[in-house]
């Protein structure tokens, strides 16, 4: 059934409990995960599409144009990595006196990433995961004390990508806390304690905002 309204929607304002999660099984037959783990207090997270694309042209036009989503490029502003976590997802190790220790053999591992942003009504959130990836070590800048002001040397952008699952070619799967479809509310609850999988796709596409959707508009409204 077509629109008949205009749609209110609730917009993304803000960035937090981001958390990572080992991939322990990647084929065909089966995903499996680790536990969320935080980590990191965010200031922002940029997730761009990987494309696979094609043009045929023949007969003066564009006879086919289509484009397939098959990961993405994720880049993390955070405050500041423990030494933890920056040897976790980077791949390096931590000796017996807690040193991080850098070597050329370090590989990072498969992970899951996992975060929810703030909704503009204030009362709700989008969830989002991105299923197999993993990031590559970012830059650190270091600078000189200034008696006349302080500079606080956060990470630099952790950078990484995150492409499809080989069980189903999954990438990504965002909910929202504003959905009034069933088994919403249920597996939001959990989101952070064990890493969420999407559930069967719909025949059709529905409405699931239904409350951010304003009345038919008057004349007077245009």
């Amino acid at each position: 059934m077509p629109r008949t309204a205009k749609a209110k929607v609730a917009l993304p304002i803000g960035l937090d409990n981001v958390h990572i999660a080992d991939v322990l099984t990647d084929t065909e037959e089966s995903a499996t995960y680790g536990t969320p783990e935080f980590f990191a207090r965010a200031i922002k997270a940029t997730i761009t599409p990987i494309l696979a694309e094609g043009t045929l042209e023949s007969e003066d036009e564009v006879e086919i144009d289509e484009s397939a989503i098959i990961g993405y490029t994720v880049s993390i502003e955070a405050s500041q990595l423990d030494d933890y976590m920056r040897a976790k997802i980077f791949g390096h190790k931590i000796d017996a006196d807690g040193g991080i220790v850098y070597s050329e053999n370090d590989k990072a591992p498969k992970l899951a990433l996992l975060f929810r942003s703030l909704l503009s009504d204030r009362q709700n959130y989008k969830y989002a995961v991105l299923y197999n990836g993993s990031f590559k070590p970012n830059e650190e800048t270091y600078e000189t004390k200034k008696k006349e002001s302080i500079t606080y040397q956060v990470e630099g952008a952790i950078e990484g990508n995150f492409y499809t699952r080989a069980k189903d070619k999954v990438a990504r799967y965002t909910l929202r806390s504003d959905t009034e479809q069933a088994g919403a509310k249920t597996k939001i609850a959990s989101w952070f304690e064990s890493v969420p999988e999407p559930g069967e796709a719909a025949s059709e596409l529905v409405e699931t905002q239904a409350a951010q959707t304003a009345s038919k508009p008057s004349n007077a409204e245009g």
